[in-house]
């Protein structure tokens, strides 16, 4: 069932990408075409100069989820259930192991990018930077159970951990470089360098403990601990793509980029008067991204153009 929903998702993303990409050259088009800027020039283009231009497309995002461990405090958590006064170290603590996790997820993304380019000839060489937005989530959910003798407390235990780990991307940018084979009116270039992207994640962690001693009988311990950390991972990037100039201001192309943004560790917060310790999880994330994108050549806006054969330039 969730593989079926993914590629219906995946589907009406690409669906609503064409209509949108076909949508911003019809709409450019139809308001250029009266100053000629929509006419297919017969000569090379010229590649030269500043460019802005809008993309659109489907981002695939590979989340990586480290193992990591939940710590609880029994000791802590029988003094707040049975009323006793903390009695100092040692505590009695145990310890939940989780294990790692990795998933994907598609999702619709658009942007801008902004940039420069110079010519020499077939040559072209420039730099641009960008910024993407998309929504991506992954999540993650993990249990487990211990019981046994509190020698330090003297009481029977039986202790159980519920954690999530959800992670969530929502916009990315990059910065670097590009090279490209200009032919016609065609361009085809290759790029890379540095790519960025903020990588929230959120932790769910409850235990719940039932302890049975001889003097305080049987009492029931519930710790929470809820955690919202926001970091910026940055990594590298490297793709190509093609370009088309419709015009001597407007281009159209597809592009492709693989984006990995690196890992980090995160370090959640202990709550509930540190009856239980979230652990440190690592999270990595790197994606794909297909992107139609239309240009506008910004150097060439307001240039008249060339007078047709046999009539004389005014």
């Amino acid at each position: 069932m969730k593989t079926a929903t993914t590629l219906i998702s995946l589907k009406a993303n690409l669906f609503s990408t064409f209509v949108i990409f076909a949508t911003v050259i019809l709409a450019f088009g139809a308001t250029t075409a009266r100053a000629g800027l929509f006419d297919i020039p017969s000569e090379p283009a010229d590649w030269n100069g500043p460019f802005v231009s809008f993309n659109s497309g489907v981002t695939i995002n590979n989340f990586q989820q480290g193992d990591y461990f939940d710590v609880v405090d029994l000791t802590k958590q029988f003094n707040a259930g049975s009323g006793d006064a903390p009695d100092g170290p040692p505590d009695a603590f145990d310890a939940f192991d989780f294990s790692s996790h990795d998933s994907t997820d598609t999702a619709y993304s658009g942007g801008i990018d902004l940039g420069y380019n110079k010519q020499w000839g077939h040559f072209v060489a420039g730099l641009s930077f960008g910024f993407s937005g998309t929504h991506t989530s992954d999540s993650s959910e993990g249990f487990g159970f211990d019981e046994g003798f509190d020698e330090i407390d003297d009481a029977d235990f039986a202790t159980e951990v519920h954690s999530i780990r959800k992670l969530t991307q929502n916009w990315s940018g990059y910065a670097g470089g590009q090279v490209g084979f200009a032919w016609n009116r065609w361009l085809f270039y290759a790029m890379g360098g540095a790519a960025f992207a903020q990588v929230d994640l959120h932790t769910y962690d409850v235990a719940s403990t039932e302890f049975l001693a001889d003097d305080e009988g049987e009492f029931f311990v519930q710790s929470k601990s809820v955690n919202a950390i926001n970091n910026v991972l940055t990594g590298w990037y490297a793709g190509g793509g093609v370009k088309f100039a419709l015009s001597n201001v407007l281009t159209v192309g597809l592009e492709y980029r693989h984006n990995d943004y690196g890992d980090r560790l995160y370090h959640p917060e202990a709550h509930s008067g540190g009856q239980i310790f979230p652990g440190a999880t690592r999270v990595g994330l790197d994606n794909n991204q297909v992107l139609f994108n239309v240009g506008i050549l910004l150097g060439h806006l307001g240039e008249k153009p060339a007078p047709e054969p046999g009539l004389s330039k005014k």
